[in-house]
């Protein structure tokens, strides 16, 4: 695994360069089902755009398409489901 330096950036695992903390949108797709979510806090690779999550972050992300995929509605043949990760708690997530 890519160590954190001390100024808390991740070496990217896909071109070597240099990442720093921010938030993204990410667009997620299983079974018909798609789910856009916002504000994810992760360490985003400032010459590649790669993105890296937390574990606490991750786990997040698993909980809220899990909650899509229980909801989906029977028969139909595409969803779109969007989540708002929490700014204020994505802020947090990036400072501490």
């Amino acid at each position: 695994m890519n160590a954190r330096d001390a100024t808390s950036m991740i070496r990217c695992y896909s071109c070597g360069g240099m990442t720093e903390p921010g938030l993204v949108a990410d667009l997620y797709a299983a079974h018909g089902i798609y789910v856009a979510v916002e504000n994810v806090p992760a360490d985003v690779c400032r010459q590649c755009g790669e993105r890296y999550y937390s574990p606490d972050t991750t786990r997040r992300l698993l909980s809220l398409t899990e909650e899509a995929r229980r909801g989906a509605v029977a028969g139909s043949t595409m969803q779109l489901l969007v989540f708002d990760f929490g700014r204020e708690a994505a802020l947090a997530a990036m400072t501490g």
